[in-house]
């Protein structure tokens, strides 16, 4: 459960720094899912203002990743989506994608 809990807040950081560099015109390549081995960019970019502001007001740090054991990786921030469709329904619109693994 704490494994689960780590990889979801992992996922909960790399979208705070995205969403930071997205709305400052910024679009990365690549963002860090945080971890023991992998750390926050520098306060120098958006994503990492965001992202070290959140371990901030989380009271957490790379060493609260070591104690669960989750190293971290770096992902892409941007990625094509496939198999794209659009539709008008009763209702308003469907919007079907894939996305790579």
């Amino acid at each position: 459960a704490r494994t689960m809990w780590a990889h979801a807040y992992q996922a909960f950081l790399f979208n705070q720094g995205a969403a930071a560099a997205c709305g400052a015109g910024d679009v990365p390549a690549a963002l860090p899912l945080i971890g023991s081995a992998v750390d926050a960019p520098d306060e120098s970019t958006p994503a990492g203002r965001a992202m070290r502001a959140q371990l901030r007001a989380d009271g957490l740090d790379s060493e609260s990743f070591r104690r669960l054991g989750v190293k971290g990786a770096t992902r892409e921030a941007v990625v094509t989506a496939g198999a794209f469709s659009f539709a008008h329904v009763e209702d308003g619109f469907t919007l079907d994608f894939e996305l790579p693994s």
